[in-house]
């Protein structure tokens, strides 16, 4: 750990952690928030190829927090569903996450799509 190298386990560990820790703070935050017209409707979510969600449920509370509409499509889903939430959302942000390059294609296609 000292070379800044972690375990595929340890990270694992971490993702899990982040994950349940993300969802105590955004029960909480609505809790604790008054009610107010949101600021925006934005769709999110990972495109089909790639898993890694921590990033992308960060930045979805973190919206949340701030007072916008959130519809969190999950991960590694396929640019037809992003086309249907933004049909049926009609958002102001569509936010799409990747940190798999192999993933570009499928986040290509979805622009071009819109």
């Amino acid at each position: 750990m000292v070379r800044g190298e972690l375990w595929l386990p340890d990270l694992i560990g971490a993702a899990v952690t982040m994950k349940s820790a993300m969802e105590v703070l955004e029960k909480a935050m609505l809790k604790k928030g008054e009610k107010r017209k949101a600021l925006g409707t934005v769709v999110i979510g990972t495109v089909h190829g790639d898993i890694h969600s921590i990033e992308e449920n960060m930045v979805a509370t973190l919206l949340l927090a701030e007072g916008f509409e959130v519809h969190d499509l999950g991960v590694d889903i396929p640019a037809q569903k992003f086309i249907d939430a933004v049909k049926q959302y009609n958002p102001d942000i569509l936010a799409l996450s990747a940190l798999m390059t192999t993933a570009a294609p499928e986040m290509k296609e979805v622009i071009d799509v819109l």
